[in-house]
Protein backbone atom coordinates (compact mmCIF):
# COMPACT_ATOMS: atom_id res chain seq x y z
CA UNK A 1 0.00 0.00 0.00
CA UNK A 2 3.38 2.34 1.02
CA UNK A 3 4.25 1.81 -2.44
CA UNK A 4 1.37 2.39 -4.29
CA UNK A 5 1.05 5.30 -3.00
CA UNK A 6 4.42 6.89 -4.57
CA UNK A 7 4.55 8.75 -7.57
CA UNK A 8 7.88 7.18 -8.87
CA UNK A 9 5.86 3.46 -8.31
CA UNK A 10 3.03 4.22 -10.23
CA UNK A 11 4.42 6.52 -13.47
CA UNK A 12 7.47 3.68 -13.76
CA UNK A 13 6.31 0.51 -11.85
CA UNK A 14 9.09 -2.08 -13.15
CA UNK A 15 12.38 -0.05 -12.41
CA UNK A 16 10.99 1.60 -9.08
CA UNK A 17 9.78 -1.84 -7.49
CA UNK A 18 12.61 -3.96 -8.37
CA UNK A 19 14.59 -1.25 -7.19
CA UNK A 20 13.22 -1.37 -4.33
CA UNK A 21 12.83 -5.02 -3.59
CA UNK A 22 16.85 -5.23 -3.33
CA UNK A 23 17.62 -2.14 -0.94
CA UNK A 24 18.42 0.35 -3.21
CA UNK A 25 15.38 2.80 -3.46
CA UNK A 26 13.65 2.95 0.22
CA UNK A 27 9.50 3.93 -0.35
CA UNK A 28 8.68 7.65 0.92
CA UNK A 29 6.59 7.71 4.36
CA UNK A 30 7.91 4.22 5.49
CA UNK A 31 7.74 4.72 9.33
CA UNK A 32 11.04 5.16 11.08
CA UNK A 33 11.81 1.31 12.64
CA UNK A 34 11.04 -0.30 9.00
CA UNK A 35 13.20 2.21 7.17
CA UNK A 36 15.72 1.32 9.89
CA UNK A 37 15.38 -2.27 8.60
CA UNK A 38 15.82 -1.52 5.03
CA UNK A 39 18.74 0.49 5.84
CA UNK A 40 20.44 -2.17 7.14
CA UNK A 41 19.28 -4.79 3.90
CA UNK A 42 20.81 -1.69 2.26
CA UNK A 43 24.22 -2.40 3.73
CA UNK A 44 24.12 -5.58 3.33
CA UNK A 45 23.40 -6.12 -0.53
CA UNK A 46 26.26 -2.95 -1.32
CA UNK A 47 28.69 -5.14 1.23
CA UNK A 48 27.73 -8.69 -0.47
CA UNK A 49 28.82 -6.67 -3.73
CA UNK A 50 31.89 -5.37 -2.92
CA UNK A 51 32.93 -8.47 -1.35
CA UNK A 52 32.39 -10.45 -4.87
CA UNK A 53 34.13 -7.79 -6.94
CA UNK A 54 37.10 -7.70 -4.73
CA UNK A 55 37.27 -11.42 -4.22
CA UNK A 56 36.68 -11.93 -8.10
CA UNK A 57 39.43 -8.94 -8.45
CA UNK A 58 41.88 -10.89 -6.37
CA UNK A 59 41.25 -13.88 -8.40
CA UNK A 60 41.80 -12.10 -11.87
CA UNK A 61 45.16 -10.45 -10.17
CA UNK A 62 46.53 -14.35 -9.66
CA UNK A 63 45.49 -15.34 -13.16
CA UNK A 64 47.20 -12.56 -14.54
CA UNK A 65 50.12 -12.80 -12.57
CA UNK A 66 50.25 -17.03 -14.10
CA UNK A 67 51.02 -15.00 -17.23
CA UNK A 68 47.28 -16.06 -18.00
CA UNK A 69 44.16 -13.87 -18.94
CA UNK A 70 40.52 -15.06 -18.87
CA UNK A 71 37.98 -13.32 -20.86
CA UNK A 72 35.26 -14.25 -18.80
CA UNK A 73 36.51 -13.66 -15.36
CA UNK A 74 36.94 -10.10 -16.71
CA UNK A 75 33.02 -9.80 -17.99
CA UNK A 76 32.10 -11.02 -14.87
CA UNK A 77 34.57 -8.06 -12.86
CA UNK A 78 33.11 -5.46 -15.21
CA UNK A 79 29.68 -6.62 -14.92
CA UNK A 80 30.14 -6.42 -11.22
CA UNK A 81 31.74 -2.58 -11.12
CA UNK A 82 29.24 -1.28 -13.55
CA UNK A 83 26.29 -2.81 -11.20
CA UNK A 84 27.57 -1.27 -7.96
CA UNK A 85 28.56 1.92 -9.56
CA UNK A 86 24.38 2.64 -10.76
CA UNK A 87 23.09 1.24 -7.38
CA UNK A 88 25.32 3.69 -5.57
CA UNK A 89 24.91 6.20 -8.21
CA UNK A 90 20.82 5.90 -7.29
CA UNK A 91 21.74 6.18 -3.61
CA UNK A 92 23.53 9.62 -4.00
CA UNK A 93 21.51 11.16 -6.33
CA UNK A 94 17.87 9.61 -5.06
CA UNK A 95 17.02 13.63 -4.42
CA UNK A 96 17.90 14.34 -8.48
CA UNK A 97 16.32 11.23 -9.63
CA UNK A 98 12.89 11.89 -7.61
CA UNK A 99 12.90 15.16 -8.66
CA UNK A 100 13.29 14.40 -12.42
CA UNK A 101 10.08 12.40 -11.68
CA UNK A 102 8.02 14.68 -10.16
CA UNK A 103 8.34 17.61 -13.13
CA UNK A 104 8.75 15.30 -15.76
CA UNK A 105 5.58 13.36 -14.77
CA UNK A 106 3.61 16.66 -14.09
CA UNK A 107 -0.25 16.27 -14.37
CA UNK A 108 -0.29 18.37 -17.77
CA UNK A 109 1.78 15.04 -19.15
CA UNK A 110 0.14 12.72 -17.24
CA UNK A 111 -3.89 13.56 -18.06
CA UNK A 112 -4.75 13.85 -21.68
CA UNK A 113 -6.78 16.86 -23.20
CA UNK A 114 -7.99 14.69 -25.53
CA UNK A 115 -8.48 11.23 -27.20
CA UNK A 116 -5.91 11.26 -29.50
CA UNK A 117 -3.48 12.34 -26.92
CA UNK A 118 -5.69 9.49 -24.34
CA UNK A 119 -4.15 7.10 -27.33
CA UNK A 120 -1.08 8.18 -27.22
CA UNK A 121 -0.61 7.77 -23.83
CA UNK A 122 -1.78 4.64 -23.47
CA UNK A 123 0.26 3.60 -26.58
CA UNK A 124 3.71 4.40 -24.32
CA UNK A 125 2.26 3.15 -21.50
CA UNK A 126 1.98 -0.71 -23.33
CA UNK A 127 5.48 -0.03 -25.39
CA UNK A 128 7.13 0.90 -21.57
CA UNK A 129 5.79 -2.70 -20.30
CA UNK A 130 6.66 -4.31 -23.30
CA UNK A 131 10.05 -3.16 -23.61
CA UNK A 132 10.98 -3.08 -19.86
CA UNK A 133 9.35 -6.72 -19.47
CA UNK A 134 11.33 -8.27 -22.42
CA UNK A 135 14.76 -7.04 -20.97
CA UNK A 136 14.08 -7.78 -17.67
CA UNK A 137 13.06 -11.51 -18.84
CA UNK A 138 16.13 -11.15 -21.02
CA UNK A 139 18.55 -10.37 -17.99
CA UNK A 140 16.90 -12.95 -15.43
CA UNK A 141 16.88 -15.42 -18.05
CA UNK A 142 20.74 -14.92 -18.77
CA UNK A 143 21.91 -14.76 -15.36
CA UNK A 144 19.62 -17.21 -13.92
CA UNK A 145 21.87 -20.17 -16.51
CA UNK A 146 25.12 -18.58 -15.66
CA UNK A 147 24.03 -18.62 -11.79
CA UNK A 148 22.28 -22.65 -11.99
CA UNK A 149 24.40 -23.43 -15.43
CA UNK A 150 27.31 -25.47 -13.35
CA UNK A 151 25.08 -27.71 -11.09
CA UNK A 152 23.57 -28.73 -14.85
CA UNK A 153 26.69 -29.62 -16.16
CA UNK A 154 27.07 -33.44 -16.49
CA UNK A 155 30.18 -35.66 -15.33
CA UNK A 156 31.88 -32.82 -14.00
CA UNK A 157 32.70 -30.98 -11.15
CA UNK A 158 30.25 -28.07 -10.08
CA UNK A 159 32.15 -24.52 -10.39
CA UNK A 160 31.62 -21.10 -9.29
CA UNK A 161 29.42 -19.07 -11.29
CA UNK A 162 32.30 -16.30 -10.65
CA UNK A 163 35.51 -17.78 -10.21
CA UNK A 164 37.24 -15.80 -6.67
CA UNK A 165 39.38 -15.80 -4.53
CA UNK A 166 38.30 -16.97 -1.12
CA UNK A 167 40.16 -16.74 1.91
CA UNK A 168 39.09 -20.28 3.09
CA UNK A 169 39.49 -23.85 1.47
CA UNK A 170 36.12 -23.73 -0.77
CA UNK A 171 37.24 -27.55 -1.08
CA UNK A 172 35.34 -28.14 1.83
CA UNK A 173 31.66 -28.42 1.16
CA UNK A 174 30.41 -26.34 3.50
CA UNK A 175 32.80 -23.16 2.48
CA UNK A 176 32.04 -24.14 -0.86
CA UNK A 177 27.75 -24.07 -0.55
CA UNK A 178 28.04 -20.82 1.80
CA UNK A 179 30.61 -19.21 -1.32
CA UNK A 180 27.93 -20.02 -3.89
CA UNK A 181 25.39 -18.95 -2.35
CA UNK A 182 26.65 -15.58 -1.61
CA UNK A 183 27.93 -15.46 -5.53
CA UNK A 184 23.87 -16.56 -6.34
CA UNK A 185 22.68 -13.78 -4.16
CA UNK A 186 24.83 -10.94 -5.28
CA UNK A 187 24.50 -12.28 -8.91
CA UNK A 188 20.27 -11.87 -8.46
CA UNK A 189 21.41 -8.41 -6.97
CA UNK A 190 23.70 -6.89 -9.56
CA UNK A 191 21.20 -8.16 -12.05
CA UNK A 192 18.34 -6.74 -9.99
CA UNK A 193 20.73 -3.30 -10.26
CA UNK A 194 21.31 -3.33 -13.82
CA UNK A 195 17.74 -4.01 -14.95
CA UNK A 196 16.11 -1.26 -12.59
CA UNK A 197 18.68 1.44 -13.26
CA UNK A 198 18.66 0.80 -17.11
CA UNK A 199 15.05 0.49 -17.60
CA UNK A 200 14.52 3.70 -15.30
CA UNK A 201 16.59 5.43 -17.63
CA UNK A 202 14.74 4.55 -20.50
CA UNK A 203 11.25 5.08 -18.61
CA UNK A 204 12.49 8.85 -18.30
CA UNK A 205 13.96 9.04 -21.92
CA UNK A 206 10.58 7.44 -22.95
CA UNK A 207 8.51 10.28 -21.19
CA UNK A 208 10.79 13.16 -23.03
CA UNK A 209 9.44 11.00 -26.55
CA UNK A 210 5.91 11.62 -24.27
CA UNK A 211 6.23 15.46 -24.27
CA UNK A 212 7.38 15.28 -27.29
CA UNK A 213 4.53 13.54 -28.69
CA UNK A 214 1.99 15.19 -26.91
CA UNK A 215 3.70 19.04 -27.94
CA UNK A 216 3.54 18.02 -31.52
CA UNK A 217 -0.61 17.31 -31.35
CA UNK A 218 -1.11 20.38 -29.42
CA UNK A 219 0.58 22.79 -31.38
CA UNK A 220 -0.85 20.63 -34.51
CA UNK A 221 -4.32 21.01 -32.92
CA UNK A 222 -4.16 24.56 -31.66
CA UNK A 223 -7.49 25.44 -32.83
CA UNK A 224 -9.37 22.77 -31.14
CA UNK A 225 -8.30 23.50 -28.02
CA UNK A 226 -8.48 27.34 -28.84
CA UNK A 227 -12.54 26.90 -29.42
CA UNK A 228 -12.80 24.95 -26.47
CA UNK A 229 -11.44 27.56 -24.44
CA UNK A 230 -13.30 30.45 -25.62
CA UNK A 231 -16.42 28.39 -25.66
CA UNK A 232 -15.75 27.61 -21.42
CA UNK A 233 -15.58 31.32 -21.71
CA UNK A 234 -18.30 32.45 -23.71
CA UNK A 235 -17.23 36.04 -24.43
CA UNK A 236 -16.12 36.59 -28.11
CA UNK A 237 -13.99 39.62 -26.93
CA UNK A 238 -11.55 37.48 -25.69
CA UNK A 239 -10.41 35.92 -28.60
CA UNK A 240 -6.84 37.95 -28.70
CA UNK A 241 -6.42 37.32 -24.71
CA UNK A 242 -7.35 33.24 -25.02
CA UNK A 243 -4.72 32.95 -28.11
CA UNK A 244 -1.88 34.76 -26.08
CA UNK A 245 -2.52 32.74 -23.65
CA UNK A 246 -2.55 29.24 -25.29
CA UNK A 247 0.81 30.05 -27.52
CA UNK A 248 2.66 31.31 -24.10
CA UNK A 249 1.23 27.98 -22.56
CA UNK A 250 2.84 25.82 -25.51
CA UNK A 251 5.93 27.94 -26.24
CA UNK A 252 6.78 27.46 -22.12
CA UNK A 253 6.11 23.33 -23.06
CA UNK A 254 8.31 23.77 -25.46
CA UNK A 255 11.10 25.04 -23.42
CA UNK A 256 10.04 23.01 -20.17
CA UNK A 257 10.94 19.54 -22.78
CA UNK A 258 14.22 21.04 -23.72
CA UNK A 259 15.15 21.77 -20.34
CA UNK A 260 14.14 18.46 -19.15
CA UNK A 261 16.48 16.51 -21.54
CA UNK A 262 18.97 18.83 -20.37
CA UNK A 263 18.33 17.63 -16.82
CA UNK A 264 18.38 14.35 -17.76
CA UNK A 265 21.74 14.78 -19.94
CA UNK A 266 23.17 15.87 -16.67
CA UNK A 267 22.36 13.49 -14.48
CA UNK A 268 23.00 10.34 -16.17
CA UNK A 269 25.70 11.11 -19.19
CA UNK A 270 28.63 10.08 -16.72
CA UNK A 271 26.27 7.11 -16.31
CA UNK A 272 25.94 6.40 -20.08
CA UNK A 273 29.97 6.82 -20.68
CA UNK A 274 30.64 3.78 -17.90
CA UNK A 275 27.99 1.85 -19.79
CA UNK A 276 29.77 2.45 -22.89
CA UNK A 277 33.11 1.85 -21.75
CA UNK A 278 32.15 -1.34 -19.94
CA UNK A 279 29.84 -2.73 -22.80
CA UNK A 280 31.69 -2.68 -25.23
CA UNK A 281 34.28 -4.70 -24.72
CA UNK A 282 31.95 -7.19 -22.81
CA UNK A 283 30.33 -7.37 -26.35
CA UNK A 284 33.24 -8.66 -27.76
CA UNK A 285 33.82 -10.42 -25.49
CA UNK A 286 30.99 -13.02 -25.09
CA UNK A 287 30.95 -12.98 -28.95
CA UNK A 288 34.08 -14.28 -28.82
CA UNK A 289 33.47 -16.87 -26.88
CA UNK A 290 30.41 -18.10 -28.36
CA UNK A 291 32.59 -18.17 -31.46
CA UNK A 292 34.23 -21.03 -29.57
CA UNK A 293 30.97 -22.49 -28.12
CA UNK A 294 29.40 -25.54 -29.34
CA UNK A 295 26.22 -24.67 -31.10
CA UNK A 296 23.27 -26.23 -29.60
CA UNK A 297 21.27 -26.92 -26.62
CA UNK A 298 24.55 -26.90 -23.84
CA UNK A 299 24.97 -24.49 -20.89
CA UNK A 300 28.14 -22.87 -22.09
CA UNK A 301 26.27 -21.49 -25.52
CA UNK A 302 23.24 -20.88 -23.52
CA UNK A 303 25.03 -19.02 -21.20
CA UNK A 304 27.06 -17.27 -23.49
CA UNK A 305 23.95 -16.26 -25.84
CA UNK A 306 22.03 -14.96 -22.93
CA UNK A 307 24.65 -12.42 -21.88
CA UNK A 308 25.33 -11.01 -25.06
CA UNK A 309 21.57 -10.61 -25.13
CA UNK A 310 21.92 -8.82 -21.62
CA UNK A 311 25.15 -6.85 -23.25
CA UNK A 312 23.61 -5.70 -26.81
CA UNK A 313 19.98 -5.02 -24.73
CA UNK A 314 22.04 -2.29 -22.38
CA UNK A 315 23.55 -0.49 -25.06
CA UNK A 316 20.43 -0.56 -27.64
CA UNK A 317 17.96 0.69 -25.14
CA UNK A 318 19.14 4.41 -24.85
CA UNK A 319 20.64 4.27 -28.30
CA UNK A 320 16.81 3.61 -29.65
CA UNK A 321 14.67 6.19 -27.21
CA UNK A 322 17.71 9.15 -27.49
CA UNK A 323 17.22 8.70 -31.40
CA UNK A 324 13.66 9.01 -30.65
CA UNK A 325 13.87 11.99 -28.90
CA UNK A 326 16.52 13.33 -31.09
CA UNK A 327 13.59 12.47 -34.50
CA UNK A 328 10.78 13.66 -32.26
CA UNK A 329 12.13 16.73 -31.43
CA UNK A 330 13.19 17.53 -34.82
CA UNK A 331 9.02 17.21 -35.84
CA UNK A 332 8.13 20.02 -33.74
CA UNK A 333 8.50 22.65 -37.13
CA UNK A 334 6.68 20.23 -39.14
CA UNK A 335 3.80 19.92 -36.71
CA UNK A 336 3.35 23.97 -36.34
CA UNK A 337 3.58 24.23 -40.57
CA UNK A 338 0.77 22.00 -40.13
CA UNK A 339 -1.27 23.63 -38.40
CA UNK A 340 -4.03 26.68 -39.36
CA UNK A 341 -1.21 29.04 -38.62
CA UNK A 342 -3.08 32.01 -41.05
CA UNK A 343 -5.84 32.62 -38.74
CA UNK A 344 -3.15 33.74 -35.95
CA UNK A 345 -2.40 37.35 -35.48
CA UNK A 346 0.89 38.46 -36.75
CA UNK A 347 2.75 38.58 -33.26
CA UNK A 348 2.02 34.58 -32.76
CA UNK A 349 3.00 33.85 -36.14
CA UNK A 350 6.34 35.60 -35.74
CA UNK A 351 6.71 33.51 -32.28
CA UNK A 352 6.11 30.60 -33.99
CA UNK A 353 8.93 31.13 -36.25
CA UNK A 354 11.14 31.32 -33.31
CA UNK A 355 10.00 27.69 -32.00
CA UNK A 356 10.58 26.33 -35.55
CA UNK A 357 13.80 27.90 -35.52
CA UNK A 358 14.35 26.38 -31.92
CA UNK A 359 13.59 22.73 -33.17
CA UNK A 360 15.94 22.93 -36.18
CA UNK A 361 18.51 22.09 -33.65
CA UNK A 362 16.94 18.70 -32.12
CA UNK A 363 17.20 17.63 -28.64
CA UNK A 364 20.39 14.74 -28.16
CA UNK A 365 21.12 12.73 -25.30
CA UNK A 366 24.69 12.05 -24.53
CA UNK A 367 26.97 10.23 -23.36
CA UNK A 368 29.90 12.51 -21.55
CA UNK A 369 28.65 15.28 -23.29
CA UNK A 370 30.56 13.89 -26.73
CA UNK A 371 28.97 10.95 -27.88
CA UNK A 372 25.31 11.04 -29.28
CA UNK A 373 23.19 8.23 -28.08
CA UNK A 374 21.27 7.54 -31.47
CA UNK A 375 20.70 4.88 -33.89
CA UNK A 376 24.09 6.37 -35.97
CA UNK A 377 26.20 5.56 -32.92
CA UNK A 378 25.06 1.98 -32.02
CA UNK A 379 25.75 0.83 -35.79
CA UNK A 380 29.24 2.79 -34.68
CA UNK A 381 29.54 0.95 -31.72
CA UNK A 382 28.65 -2.75 -32.97
CA UNK A 383 31.23 -2.05 -36.07
CA UNK A 384 33.88 -0.34 -33.62
CA UNK A 385 33.03 -4.29 -31.69
CA UNK A 386 33.56 -5.83 -34.75
CA UNK A 387 36.75 -4.49 -35.02
CA UNK A 388 37.95 -5.07 -31.36
CA UNK A 389 36.88 -9.01 -31.90
CA UNK A 390 38.83 -8.87 -35.06
CA UNK A 391 42.00 -8.13 -33.35
CA UNK A 392 41.39 -10.45 -30.30
CA UNK A 393 41.04 -13.67 -32.72
CA UNK A 394 44.00 -12.75 -34.78
CA UNK A 395 46.28 -12.73 -31.78
CA UNK A 396 44.72 -15.89 -30.02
Amino acid sequence: MIIRKTLEHQVLPIPFHILTLWGIWCPEHVQPRLRRFYFAFTCIVIISEILLTTEVFINLIIIIRNKRFELDVFFILTSLMNGLYKALNILLTRKRIAKLITIGFEDRWRFPRDDSEKKILQNYKFESWRIHLIYAGACLAGVTIKLVGPMMKQNADIEFPAPAWYPYDTNKPVYFWLAYVQQMFVGGATISMHIGADTMLSGLMLQSCIQLKLLKHRFKHFFQHYEQVKGRLHLSSTKRKVEIALMKQYICDHQFVYSYANKINRNFSGWLIAVLIVVVPNICINVYLLSFSKIGLNVDFITSLGLFSISLFQIYLPCWYGNEVMLHSSEIANSIYDMDWVRLSPTARKTLIIVMIRSSKPIQIRAGYFVSMNLRSFLSIMKTSYSALSVLQQTT
